[in-house]
């Protein structure tokens, strides 16, 4: 019978002993040359991270810091889906029935959205929170509407992103940014009038650093607003969610998610305001998903699910996987929902607080995205703030550049994309959504640029011979 009986344990190799032997072979640069990768922020990711070695120390000095920065007394994370106003009453209640606890409601019209407030309390959604994502000016025409029947509500209200989205309110960003100091009378238990989105610059093209960056300098100058306006800017921190869409790249987007917490709590604290948590939105990025093979795309939530699950988010929204080339039908809602609800209910990843911790790649991984984008927050502040960066071009400028770089690692097949640059679906014809094609109408310098644009501009002409 095998046994383990006198057997002599492997000695202890030290972080030094390992490199040693490693580049005793091959040479020194080993390590550097073939075994290091380097994220597109610039951010090493080493081959071993080990006591005495990388990670080590960020391990340390994290310990415990990113589970007190979290939400006391909740579990898990909401289940948000997002649902155009005129939505029938169907669609809304099977999602309920399915596990959605977080509803959002889109427009176009203002007559949609008034619309929608008066059909609201006749929808049900007392124990649901409904989240609005529209024009900034509508959202203020709302404010008049009783509320008393609703369940918890986060507006939305986000006019940068508004503004990059072509639905300014003042026809000028600044003008518009200090419109948010009129929410400083909204005092309605629980509710989250404010939203700082990164979605408008990842979707761009900005990589997870300057995402990350970009989006809590939107925060900052939300914070701002308020208190030009003599109010306490604390009441806004309180009352504002961050919203982070992520990639296919896990441990990249969980780190961020985390590095979010790390950078939220150093802005208060710099600002001299009470440490307030962060009340943090993990999304899909539409970049990233395709319109060729879009069944991969499902897989690629489930990538966006797992790292909101390591991340530490408060609400997971995910994309159905055939968002950019139709409007979702039952199915693709249902799949959607479902991947982080088995991620929850069935694998239990709810339970746990900060299952990163300790994780001395995820520590370091964690500080270095926290310092790229505190370094991207204190450039936008040099310049004048995130408004006066926009406005010069310099934002656009430098989400575009980040863009052409990654479209050329693309082209040349140094980043795959399944079903586009690698395994191919061969005669499969894909289509454009409604919502890109409107977007092609009304030009942006912050428009979407998918991932494997490249590849699908080839295909699109092939298929168009």
């Amino acid at each position: 019978m095998p046994t383990t009986e006198g057997a002599v344990p492997f000695p202890p190799v030290s972080y030094a002993d390992w490199r040693a032997g490693v580049e005793a072979e091959p040479g020194p640069d080993v390590v550097s040359r073939r075994l290091r990768a380097t994220t597109e922020d610039g951010i090493a990711i080493e081959p071993l991270y080990a006591p005495g070695g990388p990670g080590d120390a960020e391990a340390r000095n994290l310990a415990g810091l990113v589970v007190g920065l979290l939400p006391s007394g909740e579990q898990g994370w909401k289940i948000r889906q997002r649902f155009p106003a005129n939505a029938a009453r169907e669609t809304i209640d099977t999602a309920i029935a399915g596990g959605v606890q977080s509803i959002e409601f889109t427009w176009k019209e203002t007559d949609e959205f008034l619309k929608l407030f008066a059909l609201l309390p006749d929808l049900g959604l007392a124990g649901i929170e409904t989240s609005l994502e529209g024009n900034f000016a509508k959202s203020l025409t709302g404010f008049g509407v009783s509320v008393e029947k609703f369940g918890r509500l986060s507006l939305g209200i986000d006019p940068i992103n508004s503004f990059l989205r072509n639905e300014s309110l003042t026809g000028e960003l600044v003008h518009d940014v200090g419109m948010v100091g009129l929410l400083k009378e909204w005092n309605r238990p629980g509710d989250i009038p404010l939203r700082a989105s990164g979605d408008v610059f990842f979707d761009a093209g900005a990589t997870s650093g300057m995402t990350l960056g970009m989006t809590m300098a939107s925060a900052l100058a939300y914070l701002r607003a308020v208190e030009s306006t003599g109010a306490d800017p604390a009441w806004a921190s309180g009352m504002l969610e961050v919203r982070l869409p992520c990639g296919p790249r896990f441990f990249e987007s969980a780190a961020m998610l985390r590095a979010a917490r790390l950078v939220w709590a150093r802005i208060l604290e710099v600002s001299g305001m009470v440490p307030v948590p962060l009340r943090l939105v993990a999304s899909t990025g539409r970049r990233n998903l395709t319109r060729h093979d879009p069944w991969n795309n499902a897989l690629r939530n489930t990538s966006v699910a797992l790292a909101a699950a390591l991340g530490g988010a408060d609400v997971l929204q995910l994309l159905p996987h055939d968002s950019r080339t139709t409007e979702p039908g039952p199915a693709a809602l249902r799949l959607a929902r479902t991947t982080g609800l088995i991620l929850q209910e069935e694998a239990s990843l709810g339970r746990v607080l900060d299952p990163a911790e300790g994780s001395w790649f995820l520590e370091s991984l964690t500080a270095e995205l926290a310092r790229v984008a505190w370094e991207e927050l204190r450039r936008l502040d040099a310049v004048g703030g995130i408004v006066a960066a926009i406005e010069s071009g310099d934002v656009s400028r430098r989400v575009a550049e980040a863009a052409a770089a990654r479209h050329e690692r693309v082209q040349s097949r140094r980043h795959p994309i399944l079903g586009v640059t690698e395994y191919p679906v061969e005669g499969e014809a894909a289509t454009r959504s409604g919502l890109e094609m409107a977007q092609d109408e009304a030009p942006s310098a912050f428009p979407l640029r998918p991932d494997a644009l490249p590849f699908e501009l080839l295909r699109d002409a092939g298929e168009a011979t």
